[in-house]
């Protein structure tokens, strides 16, 4: 009986076995099979491209992609309009990249554009070492080698032309910067995998499309402007912006500025010099002051300016560049970003990498071309040495002898201002004088007519000029009282009338 019982208990754990074996088998089976059919359990990752008008809602057309494909280009049609490409942004911003794989839902804006012949001509403006840009002087001279060349029958714009490296310019209507086509309108800044043009900006509120061309690289290149002007805006929200101003914020959003290099430059190099000039907010009042003061001076190719600054003296340099006996201000300039390791302790800088001085001191900052590198030292010890200033000259009988006469001495307004002044100074027509610096007995610097700041209207320096000597002494034009200010810092003399 117990035999029999065992018996039957070993059955059943085999038949149990036996059970567990096939359903193990089944479900690899199963597992097997889900394994080796593609279709089950995947999911495929779609994305949209719709395709809009340039109102950015009518639809003209939506692709449904795999996810890391391309979306094929097509020319759609629209009656009385030319299709001029498509675009990644409503505003027209730029172009539509056919060859970036699209991983998410995207929209594509179409650019229409009815034709309109345009009758503007249009010139390259500038500044740098090129001859051209040389003489346009940042478009104050327009000549017929400055304009570009139009087609007969499209809105096509051509011009060839040698560029420096350093040089910037833009295209534009005429002197005062109508219809600028700057930075924003190029089509492309490479050329196999070399960076060809840089946004060098512009002064004051200006867009991309406004802003300056900067060179990369040296050559010869063919320049290409289409234009469309029925398409013309006008940047209204700017705050210069007026009715009268209008035509300094034309910017379109379809025409463009294609280019070719052409290879080395043409015309033979014409020989240069280069001059910087300080530029800050308390020692030229952010005004371009070309000066003795202001000016480096050159020696075998370095250039040094020994300067007096005030502790947050803001200021950079600014370049002139001299060729074939003709000057125009130049497209270089020096900032925080130009000085060497070492000299940046005496600086901090701004957001547009100005320097702005630490301390008072006397500052030497050198300047080497070829490196590109600016240097600086701070004598702390030294800023502005307290001399006494007279006028001086043939004037109310007087006879150049007036040194440490207190009738006309130039008081200080109030201690450590710098500031100088001389009231009821009468002068009559054609007499000659100047301003004498004195350490005690001792003649230091003669200041004479070089040193009168611009003529405006909040001053009378037009009332004087120079004696056209070398001596540049002052000499008054009529007969009339004066208040005189000498700014002992900026070493700027004005002239105002006395009530």
């Amino acid at each position: 009986m117990k035999k029999s019982k065992m018996i039957c208990c070993m059955m059943v754990v085999l038949m149990m076995m036996l059970m567990f074996a096939g359903c193990a088998k089944k479900e690899k089976e199963t597992d097997q099979k889900i394994d080796t059919d593609p279709n089950v359990g995947s999911v495929k990752n779609e994305v949209t491209v719709t395709f809009y008008d340039a109102d950015g809602t009518t639809v003209l057309n939506t692709e449904t992609i795999e996810s890391g494909s391309l979306v094929k280009d097509y020319t759609p049609l629209k009656d009385g309009y030319e299709f001029v490409g498509w675009f990644a942004t409503p505003q027209m911003s730029h172009a539509f990249d056919f060859t970036t794989a699209i991983t998410k839902d995207t929209k594509v804006f179409g650019g229409f554009v009815k034709f309109q012949a345009d009758t503007r001509e249009y010139a390259v403006v500038g500044s740098g070492k090129s001859p051209l840009l040389i003489t346009s002087s940042w478009g104050e001279v327009i000549n017929s080698e400055h304009k570009l060349t139009k087609s007969a029958d499209k809105n096509e714009y051509t011009i060839t032309l040698d560029l420096l490296e350093g040089d910037e310019f833009q295209f534009v209507i005429n002197t005062s910067w109508e219809n600028q086509r700057g930075y924003g309108y190029l089509t492309t800044i490479n050329k196999d995998g070399v960076e060809y043009f840089v946004n060098s900006g512009a002064y004051g509120d200006s867009t991309v499309k406004r802003s300056n061309i900067k060179v990369g690289v040296t050559g010869n290149y063919t320049f290409v402007l289409t234009t469309h002007p029925a398409e013309d805006t006008y940047e209204s929200d700017n705050a210069n912006y007026t009715e009268e101003s209008k035509e300094k914020f034309n910017v379109n959003p379809y025409d463009t500025i294609t280019w070719t290099y052409n290879g080395d430059v043409k015309e033979a190099a014409i020989d240069i010099i280069m001059n910087y000039y300080i530029k800050g907010s308390g020692i030229t009042n952010w005004k371009d002051v070309y000066t003795d003061k202001t000016g480096m001076k050159e020696e075998n190719g370095v250039h040094t300016l020994v300067i007096a600054l005030k502790q947050g003296e803001e200021f950079l340099f600014t370049s002139m560049v001299t060729a074939n006996g003709a000057t125009t201000v130049g497209s270089e300039y020096l900032r925080f970003s130009n000085l060497d390791e070492k000299s940046q302790a005496l600086f901090d800088k701004t957001d547009s990498y100005n320097m702005v001085a630490k301390e008072n001191g006397l500052y030497t900052l050198t300047y080497d071309p070829v490196t590109k590198l600016l240097s600086a030292t701070c004598d702390t010890s030294q800023f502005l040495p307290k001399y006494d200033y007279f006028m001086k000259g043939s004037f109310n009988n007087t006879s150049w002898g007036t040194e440490g006469n207190p009738d006309y001495q130039l008081v200080e307004t109030e201690e450590g201002s710098n500031l100088y002044v001389l009231k009821e100074f009468t002068v009559a027509a054609g007499d000659e004088f100047g301003m004498q610096s004195m350490n005690g007995s001792e003649r230091v610097l003669f200041y004479n007519y070089n040193y009168l700041t611009a003529a405006e209207e909040t001053n009378a320096n037009a009332d004087f000029e120079s004696n056209g000597a070398a001596n540049a002494n002052t000499i008054a034009k009529s007969s009339n009282t004066y208040t005189v200010t000498f700014n002992a810092y900026t070493e700027e003399i004005t002239f105002t009338p006395s009530k």
